[in-house]
């Protein structure tokens, strides 16, 4: 069985990379695949036993981030740190839970995740400054804010009903018990929140028009911003101008991720790709893969190419008008891999 791709970060069309996971709870592993076309064998596989959540380029460096607060530094060599205080299953966990996103702002790498969890590293990936928020908050994407410091959205978690007593082997009694109180329960509010941590790490709480279910946060360029989410949520303007939700006509899908590219604002849904030209909405053609079904699992711009990465298939490149399928070997996407056979095979 192949590895699902998990995280993706682009440096440029030349040098991006990829997690592939295996969620497996008692036994957790990443493939990390670092791919550079210019070289006679372009992909380089590292084994790492956590689940890794997020990568991105810091210089010419690549960074991982596990579910447990792991930072990889992958360059000439790895070196690991361990975000005290993050993680379920670490020795050192407080209880917070999982880190689940990762950007560098400035000169500093930026790591978020369960529970109110934000940290900024203040020496190499060695020391790091916990900054606090809000308990419930559940961080969901990081942005660069351009000045060294960054933008995060995400949303509160909301408190289950838990009736008590429940002869929970009883159908009726369950039935019963979520009826009580039915008549006078307030529907839930908004829980989305979007935060600004200057470079001194001063945290701010951004206006944000009503909503919930947030997925994804994305630069459009000259200050503007995009959020995406659950039943076609769609906002976009200018952080501290304000920003402003627009009916893209998606509703019913799950807006997952976004970039501005040369066709106009690309959207991955959890059906399919779309571009936004800014007055209408179409179905991204996707040339030799249009007809295939796809999980968008987020898209970059790089010098007037798009590249799209999946979490289930190959990356697509647009160049030129011209769309291209990047091949991941399959053997790179097995838990199992011997890099001997792999190497004698190419």
């Amino acid at each position: 069985m192949e590895l699902n791709f998990s995280a993706a970060a682009l440096q440029s069309t030349d040098h991006f990379a990829l997690a592939a996971i295996e969620l497996e709870y008692d036994a957790p592993f990443s493939a990390v695949l670092v791919h550079r076309p210019a070289l006679s064998q372009p992909w380089e596989r590292i084994d790492i036993e956590r689940t890794i959540v997020a990568l991105t380029f810091s210089g010419a460096d690549l960074m991982a981030l596990s579910d447990e607060g792991d930072i990889y530094r992958i360059g000439s060599s790895i070196e690991r740190s361990k975000i005290e205080g993050a993680g379920v299953s670490s020795s050192d966990a407080d209880g917070r839970g999982r880190c689940t996103v990762m950007c560098t702002s400035g000169n500093k790498l930026w790591v978020a995740g369960e529970n109110g969890q934000l940290y900024a590293n203040v020496d190499g990936i060695s020391e790091w400054a916990k900054i606090a928020l809000n308990s419930k908050f559940q961080a969901v994407a990081l942005l660069a804010d351009g000045d060294g410091g960054v933008f995060l959205v995400g949303d509160d978690v909301i408190e289950a009903i838990s009736p008590a007593e429940v002869d929970y082997t009883n159908p009726q009694a369950i039935l019963d018990a979520l009826r009580v109180d039915r008549d006078t329960r307030e529907q839930a509010g908004p829980t989305a929140h979007l935060y600004h941590i200057s470079a001194d790490l001063v945290v701010s709480e951004l206006s944000i028009p009503d909503c919930s279910n947030v997925r994804g946060l994305a630069s459009y360029g000259s200050g503007e911003v995009g959020i995406t989410g659950v039943d076609g949520l769609f906002l976009k303007g200018k952080p501290r101008a304000g920003l402003f939700r627009e009916n893209l006509g998606l509703k019913g899908q799950t807006l997952l991720c976004s970039a501005a590219a040369a066709q106009g604002i690309v959207i991955g849904t959890d059906s399919h790709w779309y571009v936004f030209d800014g007055a209408t909405v179409e179905p991204l053609r996707l040339g030799i893969a249009k007809h295939t079904a796809r999980l968008p699992l987020s898209v970059y711009e790089s010098a007037g190419s798009t590249v799209l990465f999946d979490c289930k298939m190959n990356p697509l490149l647009l160049a030129q008008g011209i769309w291209s399928d990047i091949e991941v070997p399959s053997v790179l996407r097995k838990r199992e891999f011997d890099m001997q056979d792999f190497l004698q095979d190419r």
